[in-house]
């Protein structure tokens, strides 16, 4: 939760950080704990997901942390084949290079996507089937986040288990 000074403070379940705490950070964070890498850096909204979170900055950054998979985090990792591949975990708050350049004012998460709105109403989303169910393109998982094009100015972004909705 972000505070009036724009310092965030999470806690609760910490399995693959998505409370931004680091990776030594314990599983399970008992009382609100300050996310000590975002010193200095605004946070005027955060968002949290199913073992993931996001966060808009005062300068309209994305930032998100937790489990990758599915693509979620719209950083455009890859999730792992039967554990084979690297963790896609982030355990500290991570710019989305892919949304560089766009001021966003608000960010949603949900069970294994997000979303996103910018300064002028346009709505980005990423993750587990967040584009192909709503045949915008085809694959399973938009691992960046995919401008939804056929939306018109947005104000409002809400992700649920596996549905969206914005306000208008």
């Amino acid at each position: 939760m972000p505070t009036l000074d724009g310092e965030l403070y999470m806690w609760g379940k910490n399995s693959n950080g998505q409370l931004g705490l680091g990776k030594k950070a314990a599983k399970v964070i008992p009382i609100p704990t300050k996310v000590e890498c975002l010193s200095g850096i605004f946070t005027k909204q955060a968002a949290l997901g199913f073992e993931h979170s996001v966060a808009v900055t005062g300068g309209g950054k994305v930032l998100s942390w937790g489990a990758g998979g599915s693509g979620r985090l719209g950083h455009g990792q890859e999730s792992s084949i039967l554990g084979f591949l690297r963790s896609t975990s982030e355990y500290t708050p991570r710019l989305i290079k892919e949304l560089e350049g766009v001021k966003v004012k608000i960010a949603a998460a949900g069970f294994l996507h997000s979303a996103c709105i910018d300064e002028n109403g346009r709505v980005y989303i990423f993750g587990d089937r967040a584009v192909d169910k709503m045949l915008f393109q085809e694959g399973n998982h938009a691992r960046r986040p995919s401008l939804i094009s056929k939306l018109p100015y947005s104000e409002e972004v809400v992700c649920g288990g596996y549905h969206t909705c914005v306000l208008t």
